[in-house]
């Protein structure tokens, strides 16, 4: 019974440290995402000025900074906290509130800046939406359901966009849309099974070498510091009294 219970906690253990680190990886991943974030709605909203109602193009880009603002402050407030203070309960809903409202406002490209008369400008749209993808996976794999969030929420409406317009190009737009966001969907899920397993690993090799130290230093069956334990701690004072 005791067995099973300590298994219960080591499982638990690993589980909540692995979600930690995971947690450290995205954020530490923002200040990246955050230049490719700016640089590229900069240029798309430059790109469309003269194609999209200014009011539409500024409103889209005050909101993505708007967004980034908000991802930036929750970075520097996550850094500024210790790092054996950080815990997941308070910092996971912050991220995910931040990156699906990124994904969000990506997403409303679709409607906002798409230009039905240019198909031009629908392929440099669709451009800048695939690469702001294609980097998410990069960044968010560490947590599949942010990666998988994000990805839905900013290419299945380019996909929806593509299909309205009609048409042979409007139909294999779509499906190459649709395709492309399952293909990378299927790299961020197989790219977190990775960053997991590695995390795993490295949390197993930690215990075990903690699990050493303790059986080096401690008694078995007492659990008190064992003859090693002293002779290592009392070493500075021998050798201080045979100086003197």
């Amino acid at each position: 019974m005791r067995q099973s219970s300590d298994t219960s906690s080591t499982d638990s253990d690993r589980r909540l440290d692995t979600r930690l680190e995971q947690l450290r990886m995205i954020y530490s991943a923002v200040p990246m995402s955050l230049v490719a974030v700016l640089l590229n709605s900069s240029i798309l909203s430059a790109m469309l000025w003269n194609v999209v109602s200014p009011v539409l193009n500024l409103g889209w880009l005050g909101a993505t900074f708007a967004v980034s603002l908000y991802r930036w402050a929750m970075f520097r407030r996550f850094c500024a906290v210790p790092r054996e203070r950080q815990d997941t309960h308070h910092w996971w809903p912050r991220l995910a509130a931040g990156t699906l409202a990124s994904g969000l406002v990506w997403g409303t490209t679709s409607v906002l800046l798409f230009t039905e008369d240019s198909m031009l400008h629908q392929l440099f749209l669709a451009f800048v939406i695939a690469g702001m993808s294609a980097g998410a996976v990069s960044t968010l794999s560490a947590s599949f359901p942010l990666a998988a969030g994000f990805l839905g929420l900013t290419l299945l409406p380019m996909t929806w966009r593509f299909a309205l317009t009609g048409g042979a190009i409007g139909y294999v737009m779509a499906f190459m849309s649709g395709l492309y966001c399952i293909v990378v969907t299927v790299s961020a899920l197989r790219l977190n099974r990775t960053i997991v397993e590695s995390l795993q690993i490295r949390h197993e090799r930690r215990m075990a070498e903690e699990t050493i130290r303790h059986q080096a230093h401690y008694d078995a069956l007492t659990d008190l510091p064992n003859r090693r334990m002293l002779l290592e701690q009392h070493a500075p004072v021998r050798q201080n009294g045979q100086c003197v």
